[in-house]
This record gives structure tokens, C-alpha cells and sequence, in this order.
């Protein structure tokens, strides 16, 4: 992770191309507020690929953005808005050691069925479930219940009966609420899982000295 930021001068020119071979496909976060999972997964399945000697463009060889980003909060899985690539990276070393495939659990289990269609539906789906928990639903009736059941099943592709679905009401946050709904035993295939690969998170330049790197070390770097 990056420590600090340098403005370079206007008398530096970079005209050498700088090409990452075998660079995992980019998906998108449908409008969720999980960039810093976003990119932690995109590290995590270049060193994946690489370390396997895989393919990075095939999608059998991609890890699953929600498993990545149910692993934030190492004491509780949950899909938390806002958060560090660093802390994540840190956290799925130190107590992670298998993920899931990105094709047994897929990050469209989360997007509203309707986005391709419609862009205002992008995060919409992350946002009717918030509502949804605002409501306090473990407090209300049978029929109450289903019925917010129902209206989770209309925009997501989930598997989940609504029995499941309504056993979710009594998680203790919005972010622990979305686990339950959208990843918790959606996939249950073990030959769906791989070793986390290995690596060292870190932060360059150290905040000591991040002054004293200049623009050809950085980029070096």
C-alpha cells in the first residue's frame, strides 16, 4: 500500500510502457462501496495466477470478491461499506487460509438483477437490504417477515429459501445482515476452494522516510 503521495515536477516524463502481464480480469463492484476489496482481490488473484502458473483471463481461475471481502473483520464474516486494502490484506494472511472461487460464489449474488439493465439499479440491492434491516424485521410479524423475504428473493439471484433468508434478521449489523443474505452457505463445494496465496503486506515508502523517495523509486518500486 501506498504511504504517502508525491506530486512529480513537470520536467518528469515517463514515456517507457509499463505492461503487468497475466493481469486479472476487472470486475465490476456494481456501485458497492467495497473498492478497498476490489483491489485487494485483484492482488490476491495476480499472485494467485502467478504463483499456479494459471491463466489470469479464464474465470475458473478467479477468486470470489465476496469471500475476499467477508474476511475484513476477522472475529465475524461480514460485507462492511468503506474499509483498507491494507487491514484486509493483513487480516486474510494472519487467519485466512483457503477462499472460494469467484464462479461457486459470485459477486452478482449481490448485484440487483436488474443493473445490466438499468444503471440506476447499481448498489441499489446493498441499499434495499439496508432498508430492509432499518426495519428492525425480527421484530415484526410472520407475514411482515415473508413478505421482506420475498423482496430480497426478487432482487437477487439467491438460492436460499425464505426460511434462510429470514433467519438472517438476527444479525447485529447491516454489514453482518448482507453476509447472511448473500454469501452464508451459498456455496458449498470444496473443490470450489484454493489456498490463499502467498505474500507480505506492507506499506512503502515507510512513513520515516517517505520523504526521501523520489518519483524513479517509487515507480521502480
Amino acid at each position: 500500500m501506498a504511504g504517502g503521495y508525491l506530486k512529480l515536477g513537470k520536467e518528469y516524463v515517463d514515456k517507457e510502457v509499463h505492461e503487468i502481464k497475466n493481469f486479472p480480469t476487472i470486475r465490476t463492484q456494481d456501485g458497492v462501496g467495497i473498492c478497498y476489496s476490489a483491489s485487494a482481490t485483484q492482488l490476491l488473484n495476480y499472485e494467485y495466477c502467478k504463483q499456479n502458473k494459471l491463466d489470469c483471463s479464464l474465470p475458473e481461475n478467479q477468486l470470489s470478491l465476496l469471500d475476499v471481502t467477508a474476511r475484513y473483520e476477522y472475529m465475524t464474516k461480514s460485507i462492511s461499506i468503506g474499509g483498507s486494502p491494507f487491514t484486509l490484506l493483513r487480516n486474510l494472511k494472519d487467519h485466512t487460509r483457503t477462499l472460494y472461487k469467484e464462479q461457486c460464489l459470485p459477486f452478482e449474488l449481490l448485484a440487483h438483477k436488474d443493473a445490466e439493465r438499468d444503471e440506476n439499479a447499481q448498489g441499489e440491492a446493498y441499499e434495499v437490504l439496508e432498508q430492509i434491516y432499518n426495519q428492525h424485521p425480527r421484530y415484526l410479524s410472520d407475514e411482515q417477515k415473508t413478505c421482506h423475504a420475498k423482496t430480497i428473493k426478487s432482487i437477487l439471484p439467491l438460492e436460499k429459501d425464505l426460511a434462510a433468508i429470514m433467519d438472517a434478521y438476527h444479525s447485529n449489523s447491516i454489514a453482518q445482515f448482507v453476509y447472511e443474505v448473500a454469501v452464508r452457505d451459498e456455496c458449498a463445494d470444496a473443490q470450489q476452494k484454493v489456498k490463499v496465496p502467498t505474500y507480505n503486506p506492507g506499506i512503502y515508502p515507510s512513513h520515516s522516510n517517505r520523504y526521501e523517495i523520489d518519483a524513479s523509486k517509487l515507480l521502480s518500486k
